[in-house]
């Protein structure tokens, strides 16, 4: 797989992680629910197998940090257990 899919993949999660930040109400976050369903959603859609770890190693960085955990890939893969890495840059 070329650097330019995997750089295709992971502007598709931060898109649609935006998205849905921005139909939220303007002083609310994503619920970890809704959260976690597009992720999945995500991941199905890209098919991409997303193991418990790195789901719950994403859900914690947005649960502590936020969207603004994903507005730098570099500052977001940093934050992701060096095993799962490649998998979160997928996304």
């Amino acid at each position: 797989m070329s650097r330019s899919h995997f750089g295709m993949c992971f502007a598709a999660i931060a898109a649609i992680i935006l998205l849905a930040v921005r139909s939220a109400l303007p002083a609310q976050t994503l619920t970890s629910d809704k959260f976690d369903g597009d992720l999945r959603a995500c991941a199905a859609a890209q098919k991409i197998e997303l193991s418990a770890d790195l789901s719950a190693s994403i859900r914690q960085i947005y649960s502590g940090q936020g969207k603004s955990s994903f507005s730098d890939s570099t500052k977001f893969l940093s934050r992701i257990p060096e095993k799962d890495r490649l998998e979160a840059y997928r996304l």
